[in-house]
């Protein structure tokens, strides 16, 4: 059988460990989807920002010995993947460059801006990433959602999985699965 647990509607009397899960996936999606949404749209405007993607794609090229990096030209995708190279992030306002001091002085205070918006992210302070990797951020990432969807197919799973498990095991099997 495809789906383990289609057995009608399922009662919070009957499982209440999963629909204790499900309204905690639920509410903290809600406490956190417009700070996550208006976080997204400031970012994207880094992403659209040509100027600002060109001196940092240049001081990526300097700042990277990576010969595969060294072969992009395209300084705009070099600005773009410079921001997943966390080191990159982290030491390039304090390194010293070579190049246009003014564009330089403008990036640094982007990136600064950039850097303090990023701390408020939630996928970032509640989620498993280069920057977030204590016990915290392993057990909240499950709790974080990205959208509506994510959330949904997420409830989805929780309900038909948890259902299943808590009515045959127990509600700690399903808690204890979850987290695992």
């Amino acid at each position: 059988m495809i789906i383990p647990f289609l057995d009608g509607f399922m009662a919070f009397t009957r499982v209440p460990i999963t629909w204790i899960l499900i309204m905690l996936n639920g509410f903290l999606f809600s406490q956190n989807y417009t700070l996550s949404n208006e976080v997204q749209e400031e970012f994207q405007s880094w992403y659209r920002d040509d100027d600002f993607l060109y001196t940092q794609g240049q001081l990526y090229k300097q700042f990277s010995q990576d010969r595969t990096i060294a072969m992009i030209d395209d300084m705009p995708t070099l600005g773009r993947l410079a921001f997943r190279d966390e080191s990159f992030m982290q030491k390039a306002p304090f390194q010293k460059w070579k190049g246009d001091s003014v564009a330089i002085r403008i990036w640094r205070e982007q990136v600064q801006d950039f850097m303090i918006l990023r701390s408020y992210y939630p996928p970032l302070m509640l989620g498993v990433s280069d920057v977030q990797g204590d016990w915290f951020s392993t057990i909240s990432y499950q709790f974080y959602h990205e959208g509506f969807a994510h959330l949904l197919g997420n409830i989805l799973l929780i309900l038909i999985v948890g259902g299943f498990l808590e009515r045959r095991y127990s509600g700690l099997t399903v808690f204890g699965v979850y987290l695992l």
